[in-house]
């Protein structure tokens, strides 16, 4: 699944938005762990995922596509909480 904020939204913290619910979501569903591939390129988008504590933790690229992508992890433990949620 892919999520984007459309161009007339950006930079009006709909994304921020979007990731703390899903995030706060997600605790109440006691998940343990959130995984997410961003494209390299899209440097805000990766600057907003680390403001939530996401990490990266992987690369790769896929031979049809031209793209090379992080995989970014966030752990939702106590230890480790969302400083934004």
């Amino acid at each position: 699944m892919k999520v984007a904020t459309h161009p007339d939204y950006r930079n009006m913290g709909v994304a921020y938005e979007l990731l703390r619910t899903a995030i706060e979501i997600l605790k109440e569903k006691e998940i343990k762990e959130v995984c997410l591939e961003v494209e390299m390129n899209r440097a805000p988008a990766i600057r907003l995922y680390e403001k939530f504590n996401f990490e990266i933790t992987g690369s790769f690229s896929m031979d049809y596509e031209e793209e090379s992508f992080h995989t970014m992890t966030l752990k939702l433990t106590e230890d480790n909480p969302s400083k934004y949620s």
